[in-house]
Formats: structure tokens, sequence, C-alpha cells
């Protein structure tokens, strides 16, 4: 290896130590949480407790309450879908539920939660079976409202 090629190593090394224990010394206010995706695991049923075991739990919560293992690496923390029913005045809003799962929503809130729509084709065989996984699950989360 030639002297000005040695060179041009040696200052390499050095700036990339340079740079490493620069970037590795500078604080952070707030640490970033990064979110893993995993691929979702299709489920052989399109029952609404099933899938929304499989797919909502883990953000959710087994209860549906909103503190699923997954909670705490959001930005905005899950909704506890046991008050749909109270924060829509006794009335259960099952197209608004329907298309918020979807991932047809406006809220700010809700911009995290995936887009269940797409993920649920990529794990059914046909359009008819998302629309029963989709229906199933709104009737399961009418089942478990708070009165």
């Amino acid at each position: 290896m030639s002297t000005p090629t040695k060179l041009f190593v040696v200052a390499g090394v050095i700036l990339g130590l340079a740079v490493g224990v620069s970037a590795q010394s500078v604080p952070t206010a707030n640490p970033v949480v990064k979110v893993v995706r995993v691929p979702v695991r299709p489920i052989g049923t399109c029952d609404g407790r099933a899938n929304f075991e499989a797919y909502c739990a883990s953000c959710h919560g087994a209860d549906a309450q909103g503190l699923g293992p997954a909670a705490r690496g959001l930005e905005t923390p899950p909704a506890d879908l046991t008050l749909i029913l109270v924060r829509h005045g006794g009335s259960f809003p099952s197209a608004h539920v329907r298309e918020s799962i979807r991932g047809n929503h406006a809220d700010a809130a809700l911009r995290e939660m995936p887009e269940w729509d797409r993920v649920l084709r990529s794990v059914s065989r046909s359009d008819q079976e998302v629309d029963i996984r989709l229906i199933n699950l709104v009737h399961y989360l009418e089942s478990v409202q708070q009165r």
C-alpha cells in the first residue's frame, strides 16, 4: 500500500471514530421508541373474538381497555374500546367502527393504527371473508361495551 493510500485509510479511520464518538455522546431529550413490525399471521377463523385476540389485543389489550403489551411503544395510547358506546351517547356506531378498523378515519388519534383492511386482505382468501371478519369484529366490540 502506498503512503498516500495509507494516509487516506488512517484519516478515514480517525474520521469514522470521531463521528461515531460524537454521535454517541449527543443526549436526546425524548428517546425514540422503535416499533418493530412483524408479519401478521393468518388465523383460520372469522370469529370476531378470535380476530380481536390475534390482531387487536397486542395494542388494545385482551380486555379491549387499551392496555396491551405493545401500547407502551405507541406515541398515542390505544383507545379503550369498551367505552365506544359511552363516548357516542349510548348508541353504538357500527358503521363508524367498521370504517375505523378498515383504516378510513380522520381522527388524528387513530393515525398509528394499522389499516386493517389491507392487513386482513393479506390473510384472507376473498373480499367476502374480509367483510365477514370486519363485521364479526364490530359485533365483538359491541358485545364488550360498558353500559
